[in-house]
């Protein structure tokens, strides 16, 4: 039975974020935030990432300490849709990924449906302490979410998240 805590697979990446991909996981971008409340009031466990000019990277990171399960995809989907909609006023290009974490991982028939970048990895953590394993990568579309600045299907939205998000620093 995993009696490893969701918290700490989270205290473990973000405190060696900078290293973490040497145990099988994403390469990190430079900025890291923890327990993001977005202006909906949910939060998001993890968001890395970096920006120059009008471009940004950025990676929504959903934990599990169990199973990843459609309703993660859905969740982590939920939480990627409202920093674009925010982000979209500041960014000409936003290069994104979704990047789910869970001790097991169930079959999922909706990521053949789904457009855009999802990593899903299992994460183990034994005597030899926590590794992962990348077991799906869907990359239906190019990484690249593109605004149109006068597009009324984006609305202008005074509120610009990433300079409300703390850089951190190591």
């Amino acid at each position: 039975m995993n009696h490893f805590t969701e918290k700490t697979l989270e205290d473990l990446i973000f405190q060696n974020h900078s290293t973490i991909h040497q145990k099988g996981f994403e390469i990190m971008l430079n900025n890291i935030k923890r327990q993001y409340r977005l202006p909906s009031g949910k939060i998001v466990d993890l968001v890395t990432f970096e920006s120059d000019g009008d471009e940004l990277m950025l990676y929504v990171i959903e934990l599990k300490k169990g199973e990843v399960s459609a309703d993660t995809v859905s969740q982590a989907f939920g939480y990627y849709n409202e920093l674009m909609f925010y982000l979209s006023e500041t960014y000409k290009t936003i290069h994104h990924k979704i990047i789910l974490v869970g001790y097991e991982v169930m079959e999922i028939p909706l990521l053949d449906f789904l457009k855009g970048n999802i990593d899903i990895y299992k994460y183990n953590y034994d005597i030899n302490g926590l590794s992962f394993e990348l077991v799906s990568s869907t990359i239906q579309l190019p990484d690249i979410y593109r605004i149109n600045k006068g597009s009324q299907f984006m609305p202008k939205v005074p509120l610009t998240l990433i300079d409300q998000i703390e850089v951190s620093k190591n």
